[in-house]
């Protein structure tokens, strides 16, 4: 089994325990699409850099703990990365074209949660904020070598990314499970970099991202 596959198992079983730990939780999936950017220690996004488009995918589990907070534990995978339009070596020759540079990352979110009623019509809104750890599971860069796409390697040694990564993830959400027949939610989450994504010579890289997600609450 490959490690992606390992830490994204054990990240699902942290989110799970705490629905067996205490009744009354509220856990569930969530899955959507996410806008990602690789922004430097300058403030730029590293000229020519674009932002991806990627899919997201997760469980979670939100636990009571007094009136109307409650415990929030989520595990995901995201797909982040970014584009490139071209991609040059060191000779300043160009390699490929269209260059799409994915990193997945399995993620673990604890965070307080707070959820109210809105009107009484049984719709609930909530919000959390909260830190994250991210681990790098996959790497890759597809481009377009001679018209065709196609998995490449870069032409020469670049730093790689850290394979461990703290962050801090903020979300809104409207859960109407109790509002129409089925257990939907729908929800906004921003999630930005603490400590560096990349590390290079002239400054630091991270990642924030735009996630638009919808999902079942049980």
């Amino acid at each position: 089994m490959s490690i992606a596959r390992i830490t994204t198992l054990l990240l699902l079983a942290c989110a799970a325990w705490p629905v067996q730990a205490q009744d009354g939780a509220r856990f569930g999936l969530k899955l959507g699409a996410t806008s990602a950017e690789l922004r430097f220690s300058n403030g730029t996004n590293g000229g020519g850099l674009e932002s991806r488009f990627g899919l997201n995918a997760g469980v979670f589990a939100a636990v009571p703990v007094r009136g109307a907070w409650r415990a929030l534990v989520a595990a995901d995978y995201y797909r982040k990365g970014y584009e490139a339009g071209e991609f040059r070596d060191e000779n300043n020759t160009r390699r490929f074209t269209d260059a799409d540079f994915q990193y997945d990352y399995a993620s673990l979110l604890i965070a307080p949660q707070y959820a109210a009623t809105l009107g009484s019509g049984g719709l609930r809104f909530y919000a959390f904020l909260g830190p994250r750890l991210d681990l790098l599971a996959a790497e890759r860069v597809v481009a377009t070598v001679d018209g065709e796409r196609e998995t490449v390697e870069l032409p020469f040694d670049t730093p790689g990314f850290e394979s461990i990564v703290f962050g801090v993830s903020a979300g809104i959400g409207l859960d109407l499970a109790d509002a129409v027949s089925m257990p939907l939610l729908i929800e906004l989450r921003y999630d930005a970099d603490v400590t560096p994504a990349r590390s290079l010579r002239n400054g630091d890289s991270r990642f924030r991202t735009f996630s638009l997600r919808a999902g079942l609450s049980f």
